[in-house]
């Protein structure tokens, strides 16, 4: 709110200072251009350099202020959003150590939550182009990093999958959780927060609830996050893929992923098939 009235009370200053230029460079016209007839234009017209040097005084200041206080303005926009930018980057990485493991913690996914809201309402507020460029890398940096992050081993143990719900009910077990509805509600009923009992007296200090299960607003956030299009100008769409076939088949550090780009560009699989964009058939899968 105070910058925003900031912003504004600087916006009518420099609007009363440019009408105040433009109302000193009309009279100083003025006094040069209207003819001798009229009362308050004297014949030698050198009796008005005084207040003409006068007035080109009063009109280059103002012109100065203006140019200084446009500067500043500029200055002051940048070091907040240097400030934004470094916030929102130490709320970033706060958030991917907070859920490191990956952890099921109900009160480090709360908190990882609340940075990751934050963190977007900070690189939402910058302005300057350079700084906004860096708060939007660390953006998508971070949305890989979560992405790669919450997942899980296979059964099989051959690559990774998407964490299983059991693990959002918060319980150390939830690897072991069996598939299908009835195991998953054994579980939830386990991991709910059981009501203790207690009286109060001196001295005394009662057992509290243990909470388990993750908040799903917490869950939904993250999980938005790392969903998000933060990229308002993608520049992936601008690059030219490989087209040159002889280069395609040549010995060098990138030959594999050229051929790669080659056979996606020239080829499509159908009906268990593999044909050329032309429709002939190259060869049976």
């Amino acid at each position: 709110m105070s910058q925003h009235k900031n912003m504004t009370l600087q916006g009518f200053l420099s609007y009363t200072v440019g009408v105040l230029a433009f109302v000193t460079l009309m009279a100083i016209l003025a006094e040069l251009l209207l003819p001798c007839g009229i009362p308050w234009v004297p014949r030698d017209r050198t009796q008005l350099l005084p207040g003409l040097m006068i007035g080109l005084g009063v009109f280059m200041a103002l012109l100065t202020y203006r140019r200084d206080s446009a500067n500043q303005a500029v200055e002051r926009q940048r070091k907040a959003d240097e400030i934004s930018f470094e916030a929102s980057r130490d709320s970033l990485r706060q958030a991917v150590a907070l859920l490191q493991g990956p952890t099921n913690d109900l009160t480090n996914w709360v908190h990882a939550a609340r940075l990751l809201l934050r963190a977007q309402e900070l690189a939402r507020s910058i302005i300057t182009p350079e700084i906004n460029a860096s708060v939007i890398a660390e953006l998508a940096k971070t949305q890989y990093e979560l992405h790669a992050l919450l997942q899980c081993d296979k059964q099989d143990g051959v690559g990774t999958q998407c964490l299983p719900p059991s693990f959002f009910l918060g319980g150390a077990d939830w690897e072991y959780v069996g598939e299908g509805k009835d195991e998953l509600f054994k579980a939830f009923v386990e991991t709910d927060a059981k009501p203790v009992g207690g009286w109060m007296e001196l001295g005394v200090v009662n057992e509290v609830p243990t909470l388990q299960q993750i908040a799903p607003k917490a869950v939904t956030a993250i999980y938005d996050f790392i969903g998000a299009d933060n990229w308002p100008h993608d520049p992936l769409p601008s690059v030219t893929a490989w087209i040159d076939e002889e280069r395609d088949i040549m010995p060098g550090f990138d030959q594999g992923a050229r051929q790669y780009v080659h056979l996606r560009g020239n080829y499509y699989v159908q009906d268990g098939q593999v044909r050329a964009m032309s429709g002939e058939s190259e060869r049976q899968r």
